[in-house]
């Protein structure tokens, strides 16, 4: 057995075996803290609706610039324009 495998054994044996001491315990209040700060900041989702509302005017500038730069035609229907964008090639 290569002599590296065989301190890696031997560590792992130790940590196995390892005592692990009783102070794993949270601070007194701690649970309290936490859940005061979560109250206290704003809720998350409206984070990510300002964030998706933001980059709205991005994304159809991007698909704006997208239609114009590779020429497609786009018919009236609305069947033959989801039909275009589906057959539309992906990849070069």
């Amino acid at each position: 057995m290569n002599p590296i495998d065989q301190r890696l054994e031997i560590m792992t044996d130790r940590a196995r075996k390892a005592v692990l001491p009783d102070d794993t315990r949270s601070p007194v209040g701690f649970a309290t803290r936490v859940l005061s700060r979560v109250r206290r900041e704003p809720n998350s989702a409206s984070i990510w609706l300002k964030f998706s509302l933001a980059s709205l005017p991005v994304a159809a500038t991007a698909m704006i610039a997208c239609l114009f730069c590779f020429g497609i035609d786009l018919p009236r229907d609305v069947d033959q324009l989801a039909n275009s964008f589906i057959q539309v090639p992906l990849l070069p």
